[in-house]
């Protein structure tokens, strides 16, 4: 059985703007929790960015902090519904590179000459291809989209 989707041929569901400005700020909250654990508990903060930069997606419907912030949401393209665990650990995978390659002295060797080259194309394809699908979303199966309707207890 095939999957049948328009990952990579269909149209942006979501600006690129708005993507770009989503994952600012779920870097910048894994970085806090990164630096925040790690001064506060020693090694929790790695643990502590290895969950939250895998599993981002999988909390509140498909949203990581980001994306509720911004109104996105992150999708299975097939059934339509939001994005699960197994979703967010694929998808989420080059991130959590970066993140494994940081807290390991000496591996950020591998930051500069992996894991970073990865997000730069990751950024160039959300910006360039006419669906505004990335390497993870191809993984997944997702796609992002702008939500329709705000979460309960969130302004419009």
């Amino acid at each position: 059985m095939t999957r049948q989707t328009a990952i990579l041929t269909g149209e942006r569901d979501a600006s690129v703007f708005n993507r770009y400005a989503a994952r600012g700020i779920d870097l910048l909250a894994i970085a806090v929790a990164y630096h925040l654990g790690n001064a506060l508990f020693g090694h929790l903060g790695t643990v502590a960015a290895l969950a939250l930069a895998s599993l981002q997606d999988a909390m509140g419907l498909g949203q990581s902090f980001g994306k509720r912030m911004i109104g996105l949401q992150a999708i299975e393209d097939g059934e339509r519904q939001p994005c699960g665990v197994r979703e967010s650990l694929m998808r989420n995978f080059p991130f959590v590179l970066v993140v494994v390659f940081s807290a390991v002295p000496g591996m950020w060797v591998f930051n500069l000459a992996v894991a970073f080259p990865l997000l730069g194309i990751e950024a160039y394809l959300v910006w360039s291809l006419p669906s505004g699908a990335r390497i993870g979303d191809v993984m997944a199966n997702t796609r992002v989209v702008e939500r329709a309707e705000p979460l309960a207890g969130m302004a419009p």
